[in-house]
């Protein structure tokens, strides 16, 4: 899912917050905040990439389970298991670049030294749906 996201300023808030793919933000001058911000989008980013990645292995692996069904699979029409392992080695890689590469769920130094900038930081991966996209790309 792409998001577009509106960014407004408020001088009247207390806190950042995300509603409704808008950022509240009280002023352009509270850094921390932003940083907390840009960690969550550039986190949804990178899990983006592994997506379109895994998009494109979905689509060559399209008839791997009916050949596999119709036991065609050492057929030489049909798919080779050379290129069976291929596709399985392929889709091992990007697991392994998600689950043990990535810093994807990782929370950034930032919010564990300034908490005051974890609501916002949470509020921004929720509404990017990080941990929900990460569980189904595994």
């Amino acid at each position: 899912k792409r998001h577009d996201f509106e960014c407004q300023v408020d001088p009247s808030i207390d806190k950042a917050f995300f509603k409704d793919d808008v950022i509240e933000l009280k002023d352009w001058n509270n850094i921390l905040e932003l940083l907390a911000v840009s960690y969550g989008l550039a986190q949804s980013t990178q899990l983006s990439l592994f997506e379109t990645t895994i998009d494109g292995l979905i689509e060559k692996c399209g008839d791997v389970p009916q050949a596999i069904a119709d036991h065609s699979i050492m057929n030489k029409s049909s798919l080779s298991v050379a290129k069976l392992k291929k596709l399985v080695a392929e889709l091992l890689e990007v697991r392994v670049n998600i689950n043990i590469r990535s810093d994807i769920l990782d929370k950034p130094k930032i919010v564990w030294d300034v908490p005051d900038v974890e609501p916002i930081y949470m509020q921004c991966i929720e509404e990017v749906e990080l941990y929900k996209r990460h569980e189904l790309v595994n």
